[in-house]
């Protein structure tokens, strides 16, 4: 999308033109509550999920939060 919205093709393109500048992660531990505010707040459809030595884990997703409240499994 980033080379799309410049008017340049992907070969063209370097990650540092197309990536976020500031970084917000979660802990699997981390209340799904916490998560959603957070995504909400900084208008994020994927936060990056770190263990205690801050590798990454895994993603939640926008998808991920409307499933967990269909299902009514709200932490």
């Amino acid at each position: 999308m980033a080379a799309y919205t410049k008017g340049c093709s992907l070969r063209g393109a370097i990650v540092a033109s197309a990536m976020s500048r500031g970084v917000w992660s979660c802990r699997p531990e981390d209340p799904i509550s916490e998560a959603e505010e957070l995504m909400q707040a900084r208008q994020l459809r994927r936060l990056p999920v770190v263990d205690e030595d801050g590798s990454l884990a895994g993603f939640i997703t926008t998808s991920d939060l409307l499933r967990a409240a269909n299902a009514s499994t709200w932490t």
